[in-house]
């Protein structure tokens, strides 16, 4: 008699997350960091184009952050990630865009629309907290593959709120490593002009 781990072990009726947490039948090794994560073919296929274009069977993804990569497996069982974002390290505005930056990179478009309808009110309320700065950063210097098309968010919320940001150091330091911010904080700024 076998000891491993069965779905018959859950009780009924059955959920991916148990199957998440026995890896039961799976037949795929996706790797972060600091971590291996047993996933099933079939739901990463579905949910990714780059995976099921893949003929792997062992993915390496160390160089995203490994609490990153593992939101990203959890959510491909439970198509939720909110009880991990205070547990994630990073604030709640940084955690969506590296989120957002990793659903985009693997084209896993169900992760990507959930960040997504999520991302302008999140931006907005961290706009004076730590950690907007370095979503900024994160953003703009990671080399996000959606044509920056969130880029607006970050602008307007600093626009809307540059008087609080104006001193603070994090966001001066930002602004000196991030050109095409600045380049898209002007033009948000030239706008109130009266020829803008």
């Amino acid at each position: 008699m076998s000891s491993s781990v069965t779905p018959l072990d859950y009780p009924y009726p059955l959920d991916l997350r148990h199957l998440f947490r026995c890896g039961w039948l799976s037949g795929v090794t996706v790797e972060s960091a600091d971590q291996e994560f047993r996933v099933h073919s079939l739901l990463l296929s579905l949910l990714s184009e780059v995976f099921a274009e893949s003929d792997e069977d062992n993915f390496q993804l160390k160089e995203d952050h490994p609490r990153i990569v593992e939101v990203v497996m959890r959510f491909i069982y439970q198509m939720n990630y909110d009880d991990v974002v205070e547990k994630s390290g990073f604030s709640k505005v940084k955690f969506h865009i590296k989120l957002y930056l990793i659903a985009t990179k693997y084209c896993i478009e169900k992760l990507w629309i959930f960040v997504e309808d999520n991302l302008k009110s999140i931006i907005q309320e961290g706009v004076l907290k730590d950690g907007f700065s370095d979503a900024i950063d994160e953003y703009y210097n990671r080399g996000c593959d959606d044509d920056g098309a969130h880029r607006h968010l970050f602008v307007e919320a600093s626009d809307l709120n540059f008087q609080g940001l104006k001193d603070r150091d994090d966001f001066l330091d930002v602004v000196q490593r991030t050109p095409d911010f600045v380049f898209d904080l002007i033009l948000e700024f030239r706008k109130r002009l009266p020829w803008g």
